[in-house]
């Protein structure tokens, strides 16, 4: 909801002059404060692209391009379903920081070796593509 599609009865009890971190009533006022922010076009785009390829992906033409997607590339897809696993079960952590760069920005797990499915570089997605450029695809791939 945007700030102007917000009722004005709700809007009133907003503390005016109210720094959140010192005020009694931080929680609420978070809650009203999210509220308030609108939804970007960006995210309606992402979500609109999610609901069509749920769509595809379960329509009979999606789900042979899967199919045929994962037969071409069945070392690429089994390290990382293992790699997939091994996050769950806690064997491997993402540490949330680019190894390239030290950023923290959704930071990816890169395989060098296939055939290595546990061995990753974990590089934020500027520095993946570009590793990618420079190197090309990845071994056994």
């Amino acid at each position: 909801m945007c700030i102007d599609e917000f009722p004005a009865d709700d809007a009133a009890d907003l503390p005016l002059n109210t720094d959140p971190a010192s005020a009694p009533g931080v929680t609420a006022f978070n809650d009203l404060i999210r509220k308030l922010k609108c939804t970007s076009a960006l995210a309606a785009g992402r979500l609109k692209r999610r609901e069509y390829l749920r769509k595809y992906s379960a329509s009979p033409r999606g789900k042979a391009v899967i199919q045929a997607y994962t037969e071409r590339n069945r070392a690429k897809r089994n390290a990382y379903n293992k790699m997939r696993y091994a996050r769950m079960r806690g064997e491997l952590v993402n540490p949330g920081q680019c190894s390239a760069c030290g950023g923290s920005n959704k930071v990816e797990a890169h395989h060098d070796d296939y055939a290595k499915p546990l061995a990753v570089r974990w590089l934020c997605r500027a520095c993946h593509k570009t590793w990618h450029k420079l190197n090309g695809k990845a071994l056994n791939g």
